[in-house]
C-alpha cells in the first residue's frame, strides 16, 4: 500500500483498534488487536449508479471513505445515500407494533438508517451488516474508497502462533 493510502487508513485502523477487544475465549479480553487493510477498491458512481444490498463476509470491519461526494442535496433529491439495514428486519414491529422504545436511539428499530455522505468523511461498520447505496442522480461523479479490515493477531492469541493477519489463514 502506498504512502497516501497508509496516511488515509492510519486513523481508521486506530479507530478499529479502539472499538474492538479480544473475547474472553482468548484469555486477554482487555487486549486490543491491531488491524490490516486486506481489501481496498475505488468506486466512481455516475448518474444512475447504485449498489445493491450486500455485506462483506469474512471481514470483521468494513468501511467507506468519501473522497468527493459529487452533488448532494438536503432534500435527498440527488440520491446516493448509504443505507444501513437493521439486522433485526421488521421483527421489533412484528412482535409489538403498539409499543415503542423509550430511548430515541432505538426509534428506528427494524428500519434502515440513511446516511448522506460528506466529502472527507469515513464510515466504519461491521462487515456482516447489510448495506446499500441508493441510486445517485448527480451529474458530477461521486468518488469513494471502500475497504475491509482483518485483525492482526499477536503471539499467543491463537495457540501461540506468531503475529499475523487472519487473512493468512484463508490461503
Amino acid at each position: 500500500m502506498g504512502e497516501p493510502l497508509r496516511d488515509l487508513f492510519a486513523p481508521v485502523l486506530e479507530v478499529a483498534k479502539q472499538v474492538t477487544t479480544l473475547s474472553q475465549r482468548c484469555g486477554q479480553s482487555t487486549a486490543r488487536p491491531d488491524w490490516d487493510v486486506v481489501e481496498v477498491w475505488a468506486n466512481v458512481q455516475r448518474t444512475g449508479g447504485t449498489n445493491a444490498a450486500h455485506s462483506h463476509p469474512g471481514s470483521f470491519w468494513a468501511g467507506v471513505y468519501y473522497v468527493d461526494v459529487g452533488e448532494v442535496s438536503s432534500t435527498k433529491e440527488m440520491g446516493g445515500e448509504l443505507q444501513i439495514y437493521d439486522p433485526r428486519g421488521c421483527l421489533p414491529r412484528m412482535l409489538a407494533p403498539y409499543l415503542q422504545y423509550s430511548m430515541s436511539e432505538l426509534h428506528d428499530a427494524g428500519t434502515s438508517i440513511s446516511y448522506t455522505p460528506v466529502s472527507g468523511q469515513c464510515v466504519l461498520f461491521p462487515g456482516w451488516l447489510f448495506h446499500a447505496v441508493n441510486t445517485y442522480h448527480g451529474s458530477v461523479p461521486r468518488i469513494s474508497v471502500a475497504f475491509n479490515l482483518d485483525p492482526v493477531l499477536a503471539p499467543g492469541m491463537m495457540n501461540g502462533a506468531q503475529k499475523h493477519s487472519v487473512s493468512e489463514y484463508r490461503r
